[in-house]
C-alpha cells in the first residue's frame, strides 16, 4: 500500500519451514508493466465501496436513503450476492481460454454497462418497493457476477506471473497504496457533496467517474502484455478445483492461513455506513469523509507496518494488528448513543475507531496476502486465489445479511447505557471480535514458532 522498497516477507521455504519445492519462477518484471497494472487495478475499491462486493459503505447509503429500502433489505441484498459463487466456480478456467488480459476486460466491459443500470434503479419507484428492490439485488447481483469472473479468476494469478517474487511485496504495497488514494480521494469528493442525506443524482455523479475509470482501466489492460494462464492438472473446472481445495487441507500453511482467513469475518463491520446514519445520527456526507479518512490512513500506516514486517516477520505483524484491533473493538462501547442528531462526542469517537480498526486491518491485510502469494503453488494458482476471493466474498455477503438482522434488533430493543458506556446489539456483535482477534494472535504465534516466515 505505500510506494517503499518493501523486503519479501518470507519464501515458501520458510514458510513451510522445510524445503523449498521446486517451482516456476516468474518472469522478471518490468516497471512500466507494474505500472499499467497499478492503473489498471485502481478502479476496483472504489467499485467495490460503491455497488457491493466486499466494501459497500455508499451502496448502503444508497440503499436506505435513495431508494427508501429498510436496513434488513439492504442486508439481504448484499448477502444474497453469494449467489454469484457458483459462476465463479465455474469460471475457473475462463483465463485459460481467454487470457488473463482478455477476461479482465470482457468483465470490466459488463460492469461499464451495468453501472448505468444501477442509475436507472430509482426509477422503478413508480411499481412501488417491491419492483425497487427486486431491481437492486438483480443490478448487484450481476455486477457481483462480472467482477467476480473476471478480476476474482484472473487478477491475482496474472500478477503473480507477471511480477517476479523478489518484487511483490513491493508490488502488492503499491499496488494497493493507488488503490486506497484514489478511493480517498472519491470518498471526499462524495462527502463533500452528499450532505446529510444521499441524493440519486449525487449518486450517478459517482456512478459516472466510476464508469470513466473503468474506461481508463480498460484501455490500460489493452497496453498489458497478452500472458496466456498456465494450463491445469485436471481438464475440468470442478476437477481443478477439487484438487486445489485437497492442497489448500493437505499444506500446513495454507490451511494454516486458511483458517485465519474464515475467522476474520467477525473482524469486519457490516453495514458500518447504515449504523452511523440510522442509529448514531451522523449525516451521510460526515459519514464518507470520515471513511475516506480511513482510507487515507490504511495505506500511510503500512510505512511503519512494513518495516515490521521486515524486522519481525509477516506472522508477528498479524499478533500485533490483532492487539490493536482488540483495543479498537473494546472502545465501541464507549461511542454515546443519541436520539435525533449525533453529538460531537459521537462522530469524535466513531471516527477514531473507524479510522484504527483501517490502520490494523491495512498491517493485517497486507502480511495475509503476502503470504498467500508466497504459499501458493504454482500449479493451484489459479484455483487457489479463485477459492480465496469465493471465500472472502461469501463469508463477508453472508456477515452482511446478518448484519441487517443485528441492525433491526438494534432499533428494536435500544440501547443499555452504564455511564460512559453504551450498549446496543451491533456493538454487542463488535465486541464478539475481541476472542477472535485473540484466537488469530494465537494461531500466527504458532504458526511463527513452527515456521518463522523470517
Amino acid at each position: 500500500m505505500v510506494d517503499a522498497k518493501l523486503p519479501a516477507v518470507g519464501a515458501r521455504a520458510e514458510l513451510t519451514g522445510g524445503t523449498a519445492a521446486p517451482a516456476t519462477v516468474a518472469p522478471s518484471s518490468e516497471p512500466r508493466v507494474e505500472r499499467l497494472a497499478i492503473v489498471a487495478n485502481m478502479v476496483i475499491v472504489p467499485l467495490c465501496f460503491a455497488t457491493g462486493r466486499l466494501s459497500a459503505d455508499l451502496v448502503q447509503l444508497y440503499g436506505v436513503q435513495t431508494l427508501g429500502l429498510t436496513p434488513a433489505q439492504v442486508g439481504t441484498a448484499l448477502g444474497l450476492l453469494v449467489l454469484s459463487v457458483p459462476a465463479q466456480l465455474l469460471a475457473v478456467r475462463l483465463p485459460r481460454r481467454l487470457g488473463f488480459r482478455r477476461t479482465m476486460r470482457f468483465g470490466y466491459a459488463g460492469v461499464l454497462l451495468l453501472l448505468v443500470a444501477l442509475a436507472a434503479v430509482p426509477e422503478l419507484d413508480r411499481w412501488g418497493t417491491a419492483a425497487v428492490f427486486a431491481a437492486f439485488v438483480a443490478v448487484l447481483l450481476a455486477i457481483e457476477v462480472a467482477i467476480s469472473v473476471s478480476w476474482g479468476v484472473a487478477w491475482h494469478p496474472w500478477m503473480r506471473t507477471l511480477v517476479s517474487p523478489d518484487r511483490r511485496p513491493r508490488f502488492v504495497a503499491r499496488m494497493q497504496f493507488a488503490t486506497q488514494i484514489l478511493n480517498v480521494v472519491l470518498l471526499l469528493g462524495f462527502g463533500l457533496l452528499a450532505g446529510a442525506v444521499v441524493d440519486r443524482t449525487e449518486y450517478r455523479i459517482l456512478l459516472g467517474v466510476l464508469a470513466v475509470l473503468l474506461v481508463v482501466s480498460i484501455t490500460t489492460l489493452g497496453r498489458m502484455p497478452h500472458t496466456p494462464a498456465p494450463a491445469g492438472t485436471h481438464p475440468q473446472a470442478l476437477g481443478e478445483l477439487r484438487a486445489a481445495a485437497v492442497g489448500l487441507v493437505a499444506d500446513g500453511p495454507l490451511r494454516r492461513l486458511s483458517v485465519i482467513f474464515l475467522l476474520d469475518t467477525v473482524l469486519v463491520t457490516p453495514l458500518l455506513a447504515i449504523y452511523a446514519v440510522l442509529h448514531l445520527g451522523i449525516p451521510a456526507g460526515t459519514v464518507a469523509v470520515i471513511l475516506g479518512v480511513r482510507g487515507l490512513a490504511a495505506p500511510i500506516s503500512l510505512l511503519g507496518w512494513s518495516r515490521v514486517a521486515h524486522r519481525l516477520g509477516a506472522y508477528r505483524l498479524i499478533v500485533y494488528t490483532m492487539a490493536g484491533t482488540v483495543l479498537t473493538r473494546l472502545l465501541w462501547v464507549f461511542v454515546p448513543t443519541t436520539e435525533g442528531a449525533a453529538s460531537g462526542a459521537s462522530i469524535a469517537c466513531f471516527a477514531v475507531i473507524v479510522v484504527g480498526s483501517a490502520v490494523c486491518a491495512a498491517g493485517y491485510g497486507n502480511a495475509n496476502l503476502t503470504t498467500w502469494y508466497d504459499a501458493v503453488p504454482d500449479r493451484h494458482s489459479r484455483a487457489m486465489f479463485t477459492l480465496r476471493d469465493v471465500i472472502a466474498s461469501s463469508k463477508l455477503q453472508l456477515y452482511s445479511a446478518a448484519g441487517g438482522g443485528v441492525l433491526v434488533a438494534t432499533a428494536t430493543l435500544g440501547a443499555a447505557a452504564y455511564g460512559p458506556i453504551h450498549i446496543d446489539a451491533y456493538k454487542l456483535l463488535m465486541l464478539a471480535g475481541v476472542p477472535v482477534a485473540v484466537a488469530i494472535a494465537m494461531l500466527s504465534r504458532r504458526a511463527q514458532a513452527e515456521g518463522p516466515s523470517r
